[in-house]
């Protein structure tokens, strides 16, 4: 069986270099929830790698893992406790296996037109460009913004060049960055030791969970997570039997387990999909390597600041920013029709401006469309 499914991916310099492809987004938001609320770091490394090595083998493309992205945000400036995260995860792991097992996702999905689902991810691409300038590019001051402008053009170039692993190339400028400015090695050699993981205090606040970070995740979670990525993976590899149920499924069982295992609550994400393929991913072996990498940083590195040295915001926003530009540029079949355009164009300034984006934007995506072939296409 696991001899079957690790025939499906590949282990080459492409797959290498886009493991590092959502780097950007997933190990801020991992970070930042580890810090804000004192989780585990070990137990959230280790049981992250894992889900990204069971979706590499699951899927054979680089379907990617990442933190759940609202959660996240109120986790992390409400500095919730762990019982509420757990919670939270479980609650939401839950309810998407109540909707994929009842059918009731594929029926949203009929729903929805594409020019929503598009709309979902220019605004996702216009949020994670503006966070990518905001928090992570000029974070180091001058030498980031320096360091930022020489590796823009270069992996771009690289990207386009194909010859070369650009993800690869740029941890390494990374790493040779942190070891001028910001990590002495003795420092790192130093805080080398092996961690496994604890099981002592997982506790569940369901209650709270679900009401502080399962419901404002699930519009989210439904548009971007499983539609959107669902239509990324038809236009990248329209040869796989990627369904929305499956991606359902997928991400209610990651869910239901990280949370018995002091992970933090995930899913699946169109720009992580953009990311790890952006920078050269093929198969699921980019997400496998991730998931190794991920597992080695949990066992060995249970320091928080010096994980955080050793990738520096700047590299992180790099990639971020690469990844926000192609997800956007992902969307230009919208421009062919006007009302398309039109209503894509809506619904990512609704998801840029508004924290309820997302949810308002579906349903008012949904309802312009019916509304559009109702009158105006019937009398055209």
């Amino acid at each position: 069986m696991i001899l079957s499914l690790l025939k499906k991916i590949k282990f080459d310099k492409n797959e290498l270099s886009g493991a590092f492809g959502d780097m950007g987004l997933s190990l801020p938001l991992i970070l930042g929830m580890i810090f804000s609320s004192n989780l585990n770091p070990t137990n959230v490394f280790i049981i992250f790698g894992i889900l990204l090595i069971f979706c590499g083998m699951f899927y054979g493309i680089p379907i990617p893992v990442q933190p759940l992205k609202v959660v996240g945000i109120i986790t992390i400036t409400r500095k919730l406790n762990s019982e509420v995260i757990y919670g939270g995860g479980l609650a939401i792991g839950v309810l998407m296996l109540i909707f994929t097992l009842t059918n009731i996702l594929k029926l949203i999905f009929k729903i929805i037109p594409k020019n929503v689902i598009r709309g979902i991810q220019i605004g996702l691409g216009i949020n994670l460009l503006i966070t990518s300038l905001k928090e992570f590019i000029f974070a180091d001051g001058f030498e980031g913004l320096i360091l930022t402008l020489f590796l823009l053009p270069l992996n771009f170039f690289l990207i386009l060049n194909k010859k070369y692993p650009p993800g690869l190339i740029l941890i390494l400028i990374g790493l040779i960055y942190s070891l001028i400015f910001k990590l002495n090695p003795k420092e790192f050699f130093t805080n080398l030791n092996l961690n496994l993981p604890s099981f002592n205090k997982l506790n569940f606040d369901i209650l709270n969970g679900l009401i502080i970070l399962a419901f404002p995740q699930l519009p989210l979670s439904i548009g971007n997570s499983i539609f959107a990525t669902y239509q990324s993976s038809k236009d990248l590899f329209p040869d796989k039997k990627i369904t929305v149920n499956k991606l359902g499924f997928t991400y209610s069982i990651m869910n239901i387990i990280s949370s018995f295992f002091g992970g933090i609550p995930v899913c699946h994400g169109v720009s992580g999909l953009i990311g790890h393929f952006t920078f050269g991913a093929r198969t699921g072996g980019a997400t496998f390597i991730y998931g190794i990498f991920l597992i080695l940083i949990g066992l060995f590195i249970s320091n928080k600041y010096i994980i955080l040295k050793i990738f520096p915001l700047p590299i992180l926003g790099v990639i971020l920013f690469i990844e926000s530009i192609m997800l956007i540029y992902l969307s230009k079949d919208i421009t062919k029709n006007k009302f398309d355009f039109f209503i894509a164009t809506l619904i990512s300034f609704l998801i840029v401006i508004s924290n309820y984006g997302y949810l308002l934007g579906i349903l008012i995506g949904v309802l312009l469309n019916y509304l559009i072939k109702k009158f105006y296409v019937k009398n055209e």
